[in-house]
């Protein structure tokens, strides 16, 4: 085969193991030279995108050289999370021409709301390309994968992660079972670059996402005090992407109309009021 270096993203919320799942993958021990920092806790160590460069054996000896990108984990507690997004998108740096695998890691058990809004935040990012190029990676996986493929499946929030991401799904122990993990990383990989026909996922789409974001997180900051602090429908429509832009911008349009009748309301009732006490 052509000697082409294939490009990997990990990527998944904080604490998730996705820095230890990367130096298993890379074949590179956890605190040695060139390593990705592992977190122990709810801030991310990886505060801007890193790469370990690598190779994979196939299957008849065929070396597949590798790159593979550790990004910054969302639900970071001391940033932001349009600085989280903003950490998250320096990986196209490091990738020139594309991604030819995501791998979205997440801890397994009850899937938190904050875990369900990065995930999707990832799919809408990269768009409905990245499913055939994006898999799962279940990391903290003490049982056999039969165990957890039953769970899944009753699982509402799980069912629609295997809906986003449809590369495929591996369950690891990294602690207990890091080769079997590696061998595991290994075989999902090949697997994602050969049904995509070793093609990568451009980043045009990926760039086309942020620059919504920000027009999305634009609107947020115009929205009244009281919208952007408070539970409103819309505001979670608008962070959640469950409406389309037009929608979205039809609907922040109203909610501006209706704020500003009800300070017109107010000021004229306040009006009216002055004239009583003149009138008194």
């Amino acid at each position: 085969m052509a000697c082409t270096r294939f490009t990997i993203l990990m990527c998944g919320s904080t604490g998730a193991g996705k820095s230890t799942a990367g130096n298993i993958a890379g074949n590179i021990a956890s605190g040695q030279p060139g390593a990705f920092k592992v977190g122990h806790g709810t801030d991310s160590e990886t505060k801007r995108s890193e790469a370990i460069d690598f190779n994979i054996v196939g299957p008849g000896g065929i070396v597949y050289p590798c790159r593979l990108i550790d990004t910054i984990g969302f639900g970071d507690s001391e940033l932001k999370p349009e600085k989280q997004f903003e950490g998250f998108s320096t990986f196209i740096d490091l990738a020139p021409g594309g991604l030819n695998v995501i791998c979205y890691v997440q801890k397994w058990g009850r899937l938190k709301s904050d875990e369900q809004e990065a995930m999707h935040l990832v799919a809408e990012a990269f768009g409905a390309g990245q499913r055939t190029h994006t898999a799962v990676v279940i990391t903290h996986c003490t049982k056999e994968d039969g165990f957890y493929e039953e769970e899944i499946k009753k699982s509402s929030a799980w069912s629609r992660v295997i809906d986003y991401f449809q590369g495929g799904r591996i369950y690891i122990d990294s602690q207990e079972h890091p080769e079997v993990a590696r061998a595991k990383l290994h075989q999902l990989m090949l697997h994602i670059i050969q049904k995509n026909n070793s093609e990568k996922l451009s980043h045009a789409g990926f760039e086309e996402a942020v620059q919504y974001r920000l027009q999305k997180q634009q609107l947020i900051n115009a929205l009244p005090f009281d919208l952007r602090t408070g539970p409103q429908t819309i505001l979670d429509e608008l962070q959640q992407g469950k409406k389309s832009r037009s929608e979205l911008e039809a609907s922040i349009i109203q909610q501006q109309l209706v704020e500003a009748r009800r300070q017109e309301q107010a000021r004229n009732l306040k009006k009216a009021c002055e004239d009583l006490q003149d009138q008194i």
